[in-house]
């Protein structure tokens, strides 16, 4: 849910300048002294704007992400002014309560993969957990070697999308452990080790090839005719990956803080509302960014550490903390930047408002930018509206800058028109930061 936080990190921290002073009334309301021009701009309203003589068309743009919940640059710059993360999180979630939540210890996170075998790195003490043809589970000591030779890796293999089976390299070859035969189709194998983490090998989704080390213990099971590796950890040891990865580790601390609280509780949320399901939460941005403890090279070498002492003493001054309306988890989202103007969120805590905050802070390189949409990438992804001729913004969400999000636009051209509805749709198929745009003329 952290969205686009992973590839502008390196862009966020950038130097640091002063932020703008900012006042709070009342119960942490801020009181702006730079909102947004609310008047209309180039682009905005229905006018169409006609394909240029060379197919590009010239975008001017504010924030990155989908605009809504908390605004991460937003938080820095209150932090940056004085606000707590509590006065943070109150602007950002508007009539939620700050809660602790104990009520839930583990979280099941799926690791990104593309199919295929899940590879894990031998330890001294690690334990198979596998479910037996009976229902069954009981755990297994995993031996040193097999056949007289060392096992470098152990693996679990799908066969034929029916079954999966453990097996370990040993002696130039991969050696049966335990046969399919003997596993549930629908349970479970489990890597358990002493020191609570685990090296895991596997493909992501691009099909790239990563080692990296996990907390908590591996959970590989066999879903649709693919296995499903899901690390399985508690929250507090999640949150020691996400926080630093969301938001880097040398902002001030009521930032970080508000960033644990607000990742904690999406957590929870998408954990209960998923109940019966395999998984709680994707180690991507389409849940929260999640890249565990340590990367390694092909050596399993240490390349990377993920987890800083600055994010894991904020979920400590944290521990346990959510954010409720009502009797709910509250659905926390957040996201880069919002420009200067917060997207509505269908819930009455998620609501469009003017956020002097985000718009304050100068050093923002997302708060307004510059962008290009070719009329050859629409007419790749669009082939049936044949050579585009126009773009039409047909809807607005109202509030800012050129009339506020664009909600929807019609693609015409020479074959057909297309529309597109939906703020995160308009972004994506244009390929831009945020639905908070206008074209040049």
């Amino acid at each position: 849910m952290g969205e686009q936080t992973q590839a502008t990190a390196k862009i966020r921290r950038l130097s640091v300048v002063a932020a703008a002073v900012i006042g709070l009334v009342g119960a942490a309301v801020p009181a702006w002294a730079d909102q947004p021009d609310g008047g209309i701009g180039p682009g905005s309203a229905t006018a169409g704007v006609k394909r240029p003589d060379n197919g590009i068309f010239e975008v001017v743009g504010r924030g990155w992400g989908h605009g809504r919940g908390m605004s991460q640059w937003g938080a820095y710059a209150a932090a940056k002014s004085g606000q707590n993360y509590r006065e943070i999180l109150r602007f950002y979630y508007p009539r939620t309560t700050l809660v602790s939540d104990r009520t839930s210890d583990r979280l099941r996170v799926f690791l990104s993969h593309r199919g295929g075998e899940v590879r894990v790195r031998p330890e001294p003490g690690l334990t198979l957990w596998w479910t037996r043809r009976d229902g069954s589970t009981r755990p297994e000591a995993l031996p040193t070697s097999l056949a007289d030779c060392r096992v470098s890796t152990w693996r679990v293999r799908p066969i034929e999308g029916r079954a999966m089976a453990v097996e370990g390299y040993s002696c130039g070859a991969w050696r049966t452990f335990v046969p399919s035969r003997k596993i549930l189709p629908s349970g479970r194998a489990s890597f358990v080790a002493p020191d609570g983490t685990v090296a895991v090998e596997r493909r992501t989704s691009d099909g790239t090839k990563v080692r990296r080390d996990y907390r908590g213990f591996l959970r590989v099971v066999l879903r649709d005719g693919r296995l499903r590796p899901i690390n399985v950890v508690s929250y507090e040891e999640y949150l020691r990956s996400v926080v630093p990865a969301e938001s880097p580790a040398g902002w001030p601390r009521a930032a970080l803080r508000a960033q644990a609280v607000a990742a904690r509780t999406y957590a929870v949320r998408s954990a209960r509302d998923r109940g019966g399901a395999s998984f709680d939460v994707y180690d991507t941005t389409a849940s929260q960014a999640y890249p565990g403890r340590v990367r390694y090279n092909k050596d399993w070498k240490v390349t990377r550490t993920y987890e800083h002492a600055r994010t894991d003493a904020a979920i400590a001054a944290t521990a346990g903390q959510t954010l409720r309306y009502n009797t709910r988890d509250a659905l926390t989202e957040f996201g880069s930047s919002n420009g200067g103007w917060t997207a509505d969120g269908a819930k009455p805590y998620l609501r469009a408002q003017t956020d002097g905050w985000d718009a304050n802070a100068s050093d923002n390189p997302s708060r307004d930018w510059k962008d290009t949409v070719t009329a050859s990438r629409l007419q790749r992804r669009y082939p049936s509206i044949g050579t585009l001729r126009e773009i039409r913004v047909l809807e607005r969400s109202g509030g800012g800058t050129w009339g506020g999000r664009v909600r929807a636009l019609l693609l015409v051209g020479s074959a057909g028109s297309r529309e597109i509805r939906g703020e995160d749709n308009v972004r994506w198929a244009l390929g831009l930061r945020s639905a908070w745009f206008a074209f040049q003329d």
